[in-house]
């Protein structure tokens, strides 16, 4: 199951996320035109169901501690900019699971009058929680066999080229990415699930107004995995997706994007089932004053499967209301419904979240958070329900 998280990360689409977005500081120069962004957040939380089980929950406290930085440089159309993020969690009750998160990153930015290159490379090293990923919907007596999350390290490389930025009516894109997962652990239960994924991408639009613009996008995925299990048949797969539709801006206090489109998703393997069907993403922010942002977005299309079936259909929904009450302190809630159909597999689940939290300003470079969220997954395959309530504090510091 997509994290809560991934999954709103995901509404960047509408910009939703203005009203509660964490205050922006100012850097420090560090060097003469090198800029430097730090900042901390630490929060502690109470899970009731760290393991995502429908019976024999365990709970714990987990503290996170959560560092970042930032270099940036930037000249004449040009800008570099080089990050790390790190997320260490402690598990009070189960010291197996504590875990440390890494991802360095960088990206450059090249930007001329009617074109704009972006280009980015990326290492993350990190892990699936027992209970998610490969450890997904596993009955107890399987579960036994993950002693700890399941590590993986992610390799990422990618460009983005659009060209007609700028005062003109029409423009076009292009783009690449290549993602190179490993796991690093419990190998005899993870080694199915490395891959490599190759992203080709095209896109154009057309102004047909001031404020709107038709969109059209196609792309390419070829999905290679770098080990099949004997008596297996391989996952490797081709992906086409093509959709178009609408985009808008500052009409009626909104701004938003609406595509539709097909998807196929081609194995190799002729014993598993080719994938077909409609596919959709659409999203939309309306802000009806100044102080507050109504946001909801969807999407639909498939993905590749955890650790069963061929690959899963997968709808996603959500709702969100940001609201700033008065100067420092705001407020959000989030609503999530997220659908997903296993292929080649009788499995169907129905994932369901809500989220509130609250921020204050303490100073320009502190903010402190509570917040509260339950999800519920309801499946019929019975090992894959569960129940899952989270409450947290938080304090954020910046420059």
């Amino acid at each position: 199951m997509v994290s809560f998280r991934s999954f709103m990360a995901s509404a960047v689409l509408l910009c939703a996320q203005t009203v509660w977005a964490e205050p922006q500081y100012d850097r420090l120069e560090v060097t003469d035109g090198v800029f430097m962004k730090p900042a901390l957040a630490v929060d502690v939380e109470f899970d009731d169901n760290i393991f995502r089980l429908n019976r024999n929950t365990q709970s714990s406290l987990v503290t996170r501690v959560a560092p970042a930085v930032e270099l940036e440089t930037a000249g004449d159309g040009t800008r570099l900019v080089l990050g790390y993020g790190g997320n260490y969690g402690f598990v009070a009750s189960s010291s197996d699971d504590n875990y440390d998160h890494h991802t360095v990153r960088l990206d450059g930015h090249l930007e001329r009058p009617r074109s704009e290159v972006d280009v980015t490379a990326a290492f993350t090293a990190a892990s699936d929680p027992r209970g998610t990923g490969p450890s997904d919907a596993l009955e107890l007596a399987d579960r036994v066999a993950f002693t700890a999350p399941a590590k993986f390290e992610d390799w990422r490389l990618g460009v983005d080229a659009r060209f007609g930025t700028r005062g003109t009516r029409a423009g076009a894109s292009l783009g690449y990415e290549v993602l190179d997962r490993k796991y690093q652990n419990l190998r005899d239960f993870t080694r199915p699930r490395d891959r490599r994924r190759h992203d080709f991408r095209a896109g154009s639009h057309y102004i047909l107004t001031g404020r709107t613009r038709a969109v059209v996008n196609v792309s390419r995925t070829h999905v290679d995995y770098g080990f099949q299990p004997e008596g297996d048949a391989t996952l490797d797969s081709v992906e086409h997706r093509a959709t178009a539709g609408i985009r808008w801006e500052g009409i009626g206090g909104s701004t938003g994007t609406v595509q539709v489109g097909w998807h196929e998703k081609d194995f190799d393997a002729e014993t598993r089932s080719d994938q077909s069907g409609l596919t959709w993403e659409a999203g939309v922010t309306w802000t009806p004053g100044l102080r507050a942002t109504l946001g909801a977005f969807t999407r639909s299309g498939f993905e590749e499967t955890h650790n069963v079936g061929s690959a899963r259909k997968v709808a996603r929904a959500g709702v969100l209301w940001g609201h700033t009450w008065r100067d420092g302190l705001r407020s959000r809630v989030e609503v999530e419904y997220v659908e997903e159909t296993f292929r080649d597999l009788d499995r169907k689940d129905e994932f369901h979240q809500v989220a509130v939290g609250l921020d204050y300003d303490v100073t320009p470079w502190l903010t402190v958070g509570a917040g509260a969220r339950y999800s519920n997954r309801d499946s019929n395959v019975r090992a894959a329900d569960y129940d899952r309530s989270v409450g947290f504090v938080q304090v954020k510091m910046s420059l």
